[in-house]
């Protein structure tokens, strides 16, 4: 088993974001995907984030070297075997994430870490009557992988402790805080937290109390700021050069303009109907599970 080596089964925005991840932190890395159009897409992704982060200040190294580690291929064999760690990212659905789980189970060296990128189904709902389960977990990563750096951890109740223990030690070797679920939840925490502050937002626009805007300024310049540790902004604001101010203010000002778009674009009968969605969710957990 090459240690160094690893999976990534799926090409979409979360693969590519993986395999972005996985390259910058120095592994090699196998893209798969069923599609060679798709492939080729990928491809490009990779390239046009890497060129983008560079510009950003946010890598280690050029982007070429890096994109030079991720290699692409519609043979799943080709893609698992001799890798360390395998981080399947097809869309979710229950019974294709199975028979996908069970064909990389059979290729996947015993020692190889199974892991899946689903943002809300528990493993237990997915490998429960798979052999080789105990292998296999869910790490959901904050989307994009390269930007948000958390990943969740959200082992099932049959999952062997070293797994666990191999995919937080691999998370902090790229540069990632693992996040820890204790319990399976559906939705694990990123999700449900995220959830909270989202139907309260779609609710205050339908309803005119606010508007995109001044949701997104609050949540910028007051509850990010109200709830990170003061040391870790003095030390920021300390250590960082003119340049990397410029484009710490920047980066945020990307992600405020995509919340922002996010919210502008909401029609008033599609912010109701999604806080109605919500209500159903939040409705559907046991009484334990509501915030």
């Amino acid at each position: 088993m090459n240690t160094d080596s690893i999976a990534v089964i799926g090409s979409g925005s979360i693969g590519t974001g993986w395999a972005i991840v996985f390259a910058s932190a120095g592994r090699m890395v196998r893209l798969h995907d069923i599609a060679a159009a798709h492939l080729e897409e990928a491809k490009r992704v990779v390239a046009g984030r890497l060129d983008e982060l560079a510009g950003f200040g946010l890598l280690n190294e050029p982007p070429a070297v890096i994109a030079g580690r991720v290699s692409f291929t519609t043979d799943l064999a080709t893609a698992v075997v001799g890798t360390a760690h395998v981080q399947e990212c097809i869309p979710e659905n229950r019974d294709a994430k199975l028979e996908v789980l069970a064909r990389l189970a059979k290729l996947a060296s015993d020692d190889c870490v199974i892991a899946s990128s689903s943002s809300f189904i528990p493993m237990s709902q997915i490998a429960a009557i798979l052999p080789g389960r105990e292998r296999c977990l869910v790490i959901h990563p904050g989307n994009p992988p390269f930007l948000l750096r958390i990943a969740e951890i959200c082992p099932a109740p049959f999952t062997d402790p070293a797994a666990i223990d191999k995919s937080e030690a691999l998370m902090r070797s790229c540069g990632l805080s693992p996040i820890m679920l204790r319990i399976e939840k559906d939705g694990f925490i990123f999700n449900r937290l995220q959830g909270a502050l989202l139907r309260e937002a779609y609710a205050l626009i339908a309803e005119g109390a606010t508007n995109a805007a001044d949701i997104d300024r609050l949540v910028r310049d007051g509850m990010v700021e109200r709830q990170a540790d003061p040391r870790d902004r003095r030390a920021t604001r300390v250590h960082l050069t003119a340049q990397g101010r410029e484009t710490a203010a920047r980066g945020a000002a990307v992600v405020a303009g995509i919340e922002a778009r996010a919210f502008a674009d909401l029609e008033e009968d599609d912010a109701r109907a999604l806080g109605t969605l919500l209500d159903r969710v939040i409705e559907r957990m046991a009484p334990g599970d509501r915030a």
